[in-house]
Formats: C-alpha cells, structure tokens, sequence
C-alpha cells in the first residue's frame, strides 16, 4: 500500500466523539466519505471535459500529466467492474 497522504481527524469531537472511526451505511465514516468526495470531482473533471474543451486548452504541464492518470484510473475501475458489483451488492 502506498500512502499518499494523512488526514488529520478530531477522535475527541464533543459533539461524535470517535466520529471518524464509526459506520455509516456499514462502511467505516472515512471511507463513505472518500467514495463520496471522490466522485463529486470525478463529476466535476467530466464536466470540464464535456462541457467545453476551452476549459482545457491552456493546461499546465501537472495538469496534462493528472488528466492522463485519470483515464488511466478509469481504466483500472472499468477492469475491476465485476469486482466493485460485488462489493455494492454486499450492502443492497
């Protein structure tokens, strides 16, 4: 596993002490939210792209390379379909 980054919590919050460590919908509080957030800017990259490719046309260099790893990743969840069917289907 590859850590790419670490962010910070509060375990001792007064109003959900423990709140990054408790289930929401049977998923740890952390994970529900990086599937959420995640596809809220996988939402956000696809508009840019459909939307207009103006919005495209003046990339950085860091930007071109971050487009390329996102379809790579698109890619990488098209091959593991069967598998992420399974895991949705475990909480329906």
């Amino acid at each position: 596993m590859k850590i790419i980054g670490i962010i910070p919590v509060r375990m001792k919050s007064s109003r959900l002490p423990g709140k990054a460590m408790k289930k929401i919908n049977n998923m740890p509080n952390m994970s529900y939210c990086r599937f959420e957030n995640t596809t809220i800017d996988i939402d956000d990259c696809l508009a840019a792209i459909q939307d207009s490719h103006e919005e495209c046309a003046d990339l950085s260099r860091r930007e071109v390379q971050a487009l390329q790893r996102l379809l790579e990743q698109a890619e990488e969840i098209v091959d593991l379909s069967h598998d992420i069917e399974q895991i949705i289907e475990k909480y329906n």
